[in-house]
């Protein structure tokens, strides 16, 4: 509507042109409103200075309410990596959080805040709103937005082992960006462990991205130390733990190479149908992990025992042969006594308690001695799943061997998967 389609729909209301509610005249209003833009009194979609109110030839206004940042041009590409990790999103009384995704956008550039949550994230923690605030968003091929309110929060952000924590002011958005390439597998990775950097968004299950930091906080959080990898990629230090950024090296020489060598030699017809004649094959980096597969597949035929009571037992498969990974006994302790709080609070404590002194009694598990406790040691977390409806388990301890500590890796890290033999 026009500001004049406003004024007649309000007349023909009969309602205040303050309040906008019916039964007085704005005269004799006591509520007491401010517009945010021109700050007289009137709400703010009566503004005269209300861009949908001016409406000027010249601007190309366009309705959105999806991805509305500099992101966009990256949704549909999987080629390039942005500055993407996992933080720990806590709530404002700290008994809540959630390891959430978060990436780095350098174009993101408003004053005061360029920095966006996800509106579903914010309601799930229940982070209250500290002010509200008019944003247009100004696009690629110079598209503008309308404007609209935008609610502010106060977000705590913690890096992943809890080792730093900082308090950012952002604005609420329902969508940040579309689906963002995490790092896949190939020769960087082995590159990376050799330098000694982990990445935290490797293989994330919250692929949805919830936090964007823009140019205004993107300064405060980078320590500055940038490793330049052999393939081209960039990985970047900051506070929250490492990066990994730029264009994925494509590797097709190889089948171009094969499929030129058929065609200019001797060859049968019924080999255009077949797929590794055509050079339709897994690239370089797939026969390495088949190497690696049979590398564990001997290593675990080589190392299998049975005992006399028929259990079976093969030492764990470490890849290059490292098998020392760092001492997280502070972060199992911590979640330790996180879970155990939630289990009192939901009446479940003694079931859990029950189930690991049956382990004890049945010999699957030991108290390790005092005196070993102080000795090089890496610590499963666990946690209790718990399943009102099961009539069996209801509640049954998972132990997470992905749980990693800052610059360090986790058990899964450092072994290897073997081959899939569920075929």
């Amino acid at each position: 509507m026009s500001l004049q389609e406003k004024k007649d729909r309000i007349k023909m209301k009969k309602c205040c042109f303050v309040c906008l509610r019916g039964g007085h005249m704005a005269k004799s209003c006591k509520s007491f409103v401010k517009c945010p833009i021109c700050e007289n009194k009137h709400p703010v979609i009566l503004c005269p200075s209300l861009p949908s109110n001016k409406k000027p030839e010249t601007e190309v206004v366009v309705q959105r309410t999806d991805p509305s940042v500099a992101m966009a041009i990256h949704m549909c590409s999987g080629e390039v990596l942005l500055q993407t990790l996992l933080v720990r999103l806590r709530s404002e009384n700290g008994k809540v959080s959630r390891v959430v995704r978060l990436v780095f956008d350098t174009g993101a550039q408003r004053s005061p805040v360029s920095n966006i949550v996800r509106s579903s994230t914010a309601s799930q923690l229940k982070y209250p709103s500290v002010g509200q605030e008019w944003v247009r968003k100004s696009l690629f091929g110079g598209a503008v937005t309308n404007g609209r309110i935008h609610y502010k929060y106060k977000l705590r952000l913690e890096s992943l082992d809890g080792s730093v924590k900082r308090i950012m002011e952002v604005l609420e958005e329902p969508e940040i960006c579309g689906e963002l390439s995490r790092v896949p597998r190939g020769p960087w990775l082995k590159e990376l462990a050799g330098k000694s950097i982990f990445l935290s968004d490797f293989t994330s299950e919250c692929p949805d991205i919830e936090i964007l930091i823009g140019s205004d906080y993107y300064g405060s959080v980078i320590k500055g130390k940038v490793v330049q990898l052999a393939c081209g990629l960039i990985a970047c230090e900051t506070l929250f733990g490492w990066t990994l950024s730029g264009c994925i090296p494509r590797q097709t020489e190889n089948c171009a190479m094969l499929v030129t060598s058929l065609l200019a030699s001797d060859w049968n017809p019924s080999e255009l149908w077949n797929l590794e004649s055509l050079g339709i094959q897994d690239p370089v980096e797939s026969l390495s992990k088949e190497e690696r597969d049979s590398e564990a597949k001997q290593h675990f035929l080589k190392t299998v025992t049975r005992s006399e009571d028929g259990r079976y037992s093969v030492s764990l498969p470490w890849t290059s042969g490292q098998d020392q990974i760092p001492n997280n006994r502070s972060i199992a302790q911590k979640r330790l006594e996180t879970m155990s709080s939630r289990l009192v609070s939901s009446g479940n404590f003694k079931i859990y308690d029950d189930i690991i002194k049956s382990w004890e009694q049945e010999g699957i598990i030991e108290v390790v001695p005092q005196a070993e406790l102080e000795l090089p040691a890496h610590y499963l977390p666990h946690r209790a799943v718990i399943k009102e409806e099961s009539k069996t388990t209801p509640v049954r301890p998972v132990f997470d061997a992905s749980c990693k500590g800052k610059n360090s890796p986790s058990l899964n890290d450092c072994l290897e998967k073997g081959p899939n033999l569920m075929e």
